[in-house]
């Protein structure tokens, strides 16, 4: 895993917007690394890969 990190994009973009992003946890000196999305990302809209579990 070590080995493809530094392959991997700290953000994407949609139309211009920051919709995903990954901080380092040694970058930012925090004990884990954090993926997160922003509201324009829309993961609530539209079909979902699979439905929720009940």
């Amino acid at each position: 895993m070590k080995e493809h990190m530094q392959e991997l994009k700290t953000a994407h973009a949609k139309g211009g917007k920051v919709v995903c992003f990954f901080q380092s946890a040694q970058k930012f000196k925090s004990r884990y690394a954090t993926l997160g999305f922003n509201d324009d990302a829309n993961l609530d809209e539209g079909a979902m890969c699979r439905p929720p579990s009940p």
